[in-house]
């Protein structure tokens, strides 16, 4: 299965799913119509499968145009059948996806919003974590509680380190000037900074991230880590209560 990046709005991510020699893909969150279909027009693709992660307008606003076009499957969580329009196929933790031979399990990921998805294809190694888990960073808490979203952001770190996680947008270089703020003796950050800055200049994406690098680098995964306790001022502090003040900084930053 292979993977393509279409940028989108001002730092949006719409991923694309295909098998070699097959005019058939699956996109994940597709933002807008009419980049999509430049894509797809430019290739030669038709549209099978639509994969959604959760409600908002900049991760559904393609899907009414897509469907209408191309007649393609919908697929959004069981809980946002009352905000997702133009689904077929509604899904819930542990439930099984395929794009042609290729299979993804459902993980429900709340916290950015209560009814966000995730999918992973695990025979393929990879994590389409809509605005859950960022590269070096996690969405805003829309509608979950900082302990959803730390319980949920825990539970993806336990999937194995070489996981490559697409994340739907480009926020990598803000999320690391935040980062260095809380932990400006980790060299890890400085030297990541630094070849991420260089591919933006070159033009080129900081997505996709793996699990083990967000393990290492990402402030939300490590709110257990003395020197992150210590730059929030709490240094003996809860878990719970030190992930909700990284969020509320990283929310005023």
């Amino acid at each position: 299965m292979n993977v393509d990046l279409i940028p989108t709005r001002n730092d949006n991510y719409v991923f694309v799913l295909s098998e070699e020699g097959s005019p058939e893909v699956a996109i994940v969150d597709p933002s807008d119509f009419a980049p999509v279909e430049s894509y797809l027009v430019s290739r030669g693709k038709v549209v099978n499968t639509i994969l959604v992660t959760h409600h908002h307008p900049d991760h559904v606003g393609g899907i009414a145009e897509l469907k209408a076009k191309y007649n393609c499957r919908v697929v959004a969580a069981k809980q946002e059948n009352h905000r997702i329009q133009n689904v077929d196929h509604w899904v819930e933790e542990g439930d099984e996806v395929f794009f042609k031979t290729n299979r993804a399990v459902v993980l429900e990921t709340p916290g950015h919003t209560l009814g966000h998805n995730a999918y992973h294809f695990a025979d393929h190694n990879c994590l389409f974590s809509g605005d859950t888990l960022f590269s070096i960073g996690c969405g805003r808490l829309f509608e979950g509680s900082p302990k959803m979203m730390m319980d949920t952001l825990n539970r993806l770190a336990r999937l194995p380190e070489d996981t490559v996680v697409y994340c739907t947008h480009e926020y990598t270089l803000a999320n690391l000037e935040f980062a260095r703020d809380l932990e400006p003796e980790n060299e890890a950050l400085k030297e990541f900074g630094e070849l991420c800055k260089k591919r933006r200049e070159l033009g080129k994406y900081t997505v996709p991230t793996t699990i083990g690098l967000e393990k290492k680098l990402n402030p939300f995964l490590r709110v257990h880590e003395a020197e992150v306790k210590k730059a929030v001022n709490l240094p003996d502090g809860d878990l719970v209560d030190v992930f909700a003040e990284v969020r509320r900084r990283k929310d005023h930053f």
